[in-house]
């Protein structure tokens, strides 16, 4: 039986596609945050210490830093000093 060259390079893109890639494990998280409705819960669990019950459960650190303006957050997160 002759293979036919459309299947074999078929068959060839399916595997390459479906190999698993596995992303690099992060251990340290650095997070802001500002007055805005939606971050404020991140301050109120970095002073209850939740955050850091969740970090010693998965073996990570997590810090939590308030910035005073919502502007200059935006461009740290997009600077990429923050997640």
């Amino acid at each position: 039986m002759k293979k036919s060259p459309l299947l074999t390079l078929i068959l060839s893109l399916t595997l390459l596609v479906s190999a698993p890639s596995f992303a690099a494990v992060k251990k340290e998280f650095n997070i802001c945050w500002t007055i805005y409705a939606g971050w404020m819960p991140w301050g109120t669990i970095s002073n209850e210490k939740i955050i850091d019950k969740w970090a010693s459960k998965y073996g990570i650190k997590i810090h939590i830093t308030q910035l005073n303006d919502y502007i200059e957050s935006i461009n740290q997160y997009t600077a990429g000093q923050f997640v």
